[in-house]
Parts: C-alpha cells; structure tokens; sequence
C-alpha cells in the first residue's frame, strides 16, 4: 500500500512509530510476524487513528495522522488498539478494555484529539445554492442534496457543488 501524508507530514516519524507499535505488541504477547500472532499495518484514513480487527489478527494504524503526531500522542493510540486485541471480540470501550488499556500504560480516552493530535482538515467543500457548506474527506460520485434545505427527500434545487476545500 502507498502510504500519502498529509502537507507537514514526515515519514522519518512514521518508520520510529512503526518500530515502536511493533515491539509494543510483541512486550504485550501479540507476537508480531510470527505464526498466530497479530500483525501491523498502516492505512491511508484520515479521520480513524487506529483499528483492531479479530478476524485477520491485524492493528491497522493511520500514516497521514501519525506523521503529525508526537510519538507520545501516537503511542497512547497503538495502546489503546493493543488493548483492544488483549480485551477481545465485544468487548469495545467496556470496563475490561479500559482497565487493561490502563494497565498497559494508556490512557483509557476512547477518542483521540484529547492530547492535542493534530487533524487532517477535509479535502473537499460543497456548497448548497442557499450557501450552506458540508465537508468531505472524498468527493461524492453522485449528486448529493443539502441536508438543512432538503433533509428527507432528494430535491435537485438543493445539490451541493463540490469543490477542493482550500
């Protein structure tokens, strides 16, 4: 997968957190590379920090936020997806996951943005004929009406115009 950062973004921090995520999973008995153990992967989501996923053993990890991430505030993060591998399946934000991911040294907040992380600004902006303005990470592929003018019905009076959000 081709990882794309973000403007300011460094790649420099995003091999020190990769090394850093790995030997955290493999202190916490995840066993990283190795037959049955979990797996490490970077993804391009702008907005989710992190996934647990059961069903292929694998923590995935944003490199467009990391790159603008401390470590510090990055590995509060990789702690908190550990700790969701350590919890298992249904367990969510419950009373288990959070005293395992204080346990293991994170800080239990079920969001990030709480340390200051940074946030990727949207990269597109479409704007009703009446002026009201949605944000997107993608832009639509079809017609998409406003929300506030039309809210229960398609109405094509109201179809946002899409365009780079500056």
């Amino acid at each position: 997968m081709e990882i794309k950062l973000p403007p300011g973004g460094n790649l420099e921090q995003i091999k020190r957190i990769e090394a850093v995520a790995i030997t955290l999973m493999a202190k916490h008995g995840l066993r990283p590379g190795q037959a049955g153990g979990w797996s490490f992967k970077w993804g391009n989501a702008a907005k989710v920090g992190g996934t647990c996923s059961y069903k292929t053993r694998t923590l995935r990890f944003s490199a467009p936020l990391f790159s603008l991430w401390t470590t510090a505030q990055a590995v509060d993060l990789i702690k908190h997806e550990i700790a969701h591998a350590l919890a298992g399946e249904g367990h969510h934000h419950d009373e288990i996951w959070w005293k395992i991911a204080r346990d293991i040294g994170a800080t239990g907040s079920r969001c990030w943005g709480k340390l200051g992380e940074k946030s990727i600004p949207p990269t597109w902006k479409g704007t009703c004929p009446k002026g009201h303005v949605r944000y997107a990470y993608r832009k639509p592929k079809q017609a998409r009406c406003c929300g506030i003018c039309s809210p229960h019905v398609f109405d094509a009076r109201y179809i946002r115009k899409w365009e780079p959000n500056q």
